[in-house]
């Protein structure tokens, strides 16, 4: 798995303190204030103004995951998502992720290994053959590796739920 900062919000901070000076028709330009009077703007934003988050987003590439994971990340609509299409990407090259369980026996690697290589050699002989990618899709797997474009407001960190959704979406992608 590589994770990729595409782009974010540049001078977020001073964004977020005009934000809210606009709120609350303050005139003077948070760039100009001390850091302690920043850190006191800041912390009455965490606590009651959380709309002015969502002017601060990340964007990030997430590649070498599964389409199982991709699908647990996109239920959160949390964020903006783009996905590899199954339907017009012709994906021999993609691969699959390991078997990942600590657990599992060596005859348990083997079956999924010659599954996931069964699927793989399937799919190649449909492509080979002519076939849409749209209609050779079917016998591709979860496993199958694919690249995401997630973008998120900062909001998304802020909310309890959400970072309990993402802790698990990253703990399911670190795994």
């Amino acid at each position: 798995m590589q994770v990729t900062l595409l782009s974010h919000t540049q001078d977020a901070l001073n964004l977020l303190l005009r934000t809210k000076n606009t709120r609350l028709k303050h005139d003077s330009d948070p760039a100009h204030w001390s850091d302690s009077q920043r850190a006191e703007h800041l912390a009455y934003m965490r606590d009651t103004i959380k709309s002015s988050w969502e002017f601060v987003d990340y964007t990030f590439q997430i590649e070498g995951v599964s389409r199982a994971f991709t699908h647990q990340l996109v239920r959160t609509r949390a964020g903006s998502y783009a996905q590899e299409s199954q339907r017009t990407v012709d994906a021999r090259d993609n691969g699959f992720l390991p078997f990942s369980s600590p657990l599992a026996t060596s005859e348990q690697q083997n079956i999924y290994n010659q599954s996931c290589n069964y699927a793989f050699g399937a799919y190649t002989l449909l492509m080979r053959g002519g076939a849409a990618a749209q209609d050779a899709r079917g016998v591709r797997l979860a496993v199958d590796t694919f690249r995401a474009t997630s973008g998120f407001a900062i909001l998304f960190k802020m909310s309890v739920s959400a970072r309990l959704i993402w802790r698990r979406s990253m703990t399911t992608l670190m795994s």
